[in-house]
């Protein structure tokens, strides 16, 4: 006889369209009003967005390896946001990694992001305040 098993609860984990960055014109909006954090081998970039919820931007540039590994890392990062959408704020999150010395393990990746972004998101806060201050 075989066991029935329960289905897994309906959550949507789906990376959807409004989810990411899509045009130059979000991600130059994002580069210019932003907080950066950075290691290493990579830099995380936020500013303040008005969707609602978090969106993510790549910037996987070719230092970083050929096609294959460019994709991998993309995938990795891609998957680190998928999971983890529940902690950021409503805010776009670009994500850049600097060049071949970028490790290509999800642990590694998941840690790098998480520990950038609050401070990326701190630079963020400080500089907006800074803007209106001087307005």
């Amino acid at each position: 006889m075989r066991a029935i098993l329960s289905p897994m609860p309906a959550t949507n984990q789906r990376l959807t369209k409004s989810e990411r960055l899509l045009t130059s014109r979000e991600f130059d909006a994002a580069f210019k009003t932003g907080g950066r954090a950075g290691n290493g081998w990579l830099t995380v970039v936020v500013a303040a967005n008005d969707t609602g919820h978090a969106r993510l931007g790549l910037v996987v540039s070719r230092k970083c390896g050929n096609a294959v590994r460019r994709n991998r890392l993309k995938r990795l990062i891609r998957e680190v946001f998928r999971t983890n959408k529940g902690e950021f704020a409503p805010v776009d999150i670009l994500v850049i990694p600097r060049d071949e010395s970028t490790p290509d393990d999800l642990a590694s990746i998941k840690e790098g992001i998480l520990t950038l972004y609050p401070q990326a998101l701190a630079r963020a806060a400080k500089r907006r305040d800074k803007s209106q201050n001087n307005s």
